[in-house]
């Protein structure tokens, strides 16, 4: 086997290794988020992890994003709503749409497998597809993907916590954009109802 197919090979392996790396993290039930072309069409809030602590205390929470009042927000989990009051909120992930990982590596895959074609123009036009491969599937594993870390509970001048702002920065992505409606039962708010896929 010559050194160019080895290397070629190599390549493969460890683009495969780093798409794996990436879906690992993924922590949303498979089949739970809308495509990217359907978020706008789909009346839920996306999927948002928010990591919680106090003192040497650490929870987590994730769930639908429903909404936010003055002092919390809320969101529907799988044992029911869970109300977070932003003072306890060390980070935050929100994902809005599913990400095209599967498409991305088979276009890579065939993509690279392609340049066996090449004969010995392979050495470059391989390790190219393999670039874009990379490149283009991190890009897609972080669209519709946002983070937040509080350093510091920083307040604006009217008195807001950093993390309440920033989920209110976000609140197109929760069921209720404009803030939970006054006399709503949260109780009463149905899941989500959506095909699970297997992992």
């Amino acid at each position: 086997m010559s050194a160019a197919i080895n290397k070629t090979i190599t390549l493969l392996i460890l683009a495969s290794s780093l798409l794996l790396g990436s879906c690992a993290s993924y922590r949303v039930p498979r089949g739970w988020l809308p495509k990217r072309d359907q978020v706008a069409a789909d009346p839920y809030g996306g999927w948002i992890y928010l990591r919680l602590g106090q003192a040497s205390h650490e929870a987590i929470v994730q769930g639908e994003y429903i909404g936010t009042t003055d002092s919390a927000a809320y969101v529907l989990t799988d044992y029911g709503m869970v109300r977070v009051p932003y003072d306890r909120v060390l980070s935050i992930e929100l994902r809005i749409h599913d990400v095209a990982t599967g498409e991305m590596a088979t276009w890579g895959g065939f993509g690279t497998v392609s340049t066996l074609t090449h004969g010995w123009w392979l050495v470059f036009t391989a390790p190219a597809w393999v670039g874009m491969w990379i490149g283009t599937s991190n890009a897609e594993s972080a669209a519709g993907h946002f983070s937040y870390y509080r350093d510091a509970d920083l307040a604006d001048q009217s008195g807001n916590s950093s993390t309440r702002i920033w989920l209110q920065s976000k609140s197109e992505y929760a069921r209720f954009p404009q803030g939970i409606p006054k006399g709503i039962r949260l109780d009463k708010l149905e899941p989500k109802h959506y095909l699970h896929r297997d992992e």
